[in-house]
């Protein structure tokens, strides 16, 4: 039996294995830097956001809606639901993480949202398409915003 240009069969083996391990350690790196990558961007446009329904510029939080969402809401749907949310509650004062999801096309973000005149959770999903988000739901529990 001859042996390889690396050795034996039991080296040429090894060199498979090591192979294996080097390129299951590169798709980690790739897909952890994927995740933090989105779950950045879904932050940034939390935070995006929060500062437009601050300043009540509800058209510009309706332009950076998925084509699905603004499918099943149109912008004055919207638009009401979101200065209701700003009426009742007032200004953002602080959120707090309460969980994430990330796919290969979409991040989910959750937060505890405390609001000048009360708290809510808020969900958001983003489709992430070259590095920008674009809103394909919302949702907001909060029992001031019910009671107010």
């Amino acid at each position: 039996m001859r042996d390889s240009l690396f050795g034996s069969r039991s080296s040429d083996s090894v060199l498979g294995v090591l192979l294996l391990v080097l390129v299951a350690s590169t798709s980690s790196c790739n897909i952890a830097q994927h995740v933090t990558q989105q779950f950045n961007e879904a932050t940034a446009a939390v935070e995006r956001f929060h500062q437009r329904l601050d300043s009540e510029q509800y058209a510009a939080i309706y332009l950076d809606t998925d084509d699905t969402f603004r499918k099943a809401t149109s912008e004055k749907e919207f638009t009401q639901l979101l200065s209701a949310i700003h009426r009742k509650l007032g200004p953002t004062q602080s959120k707090q993480s309460a969980g994430w999801n990330v796919t290969t096309t979409s991040t989910t973000v959750v937060y505890r949202t405390k609001f000048a005149e009360g708290e809510a959770t808020e969900q958001f999903r983003w489709r992430m398409d070259n590095g920008k988000a674009w809103l394909v739901y919302y949702n907001i529990n909060s029992n001031a915003l019910i009671v107010k």
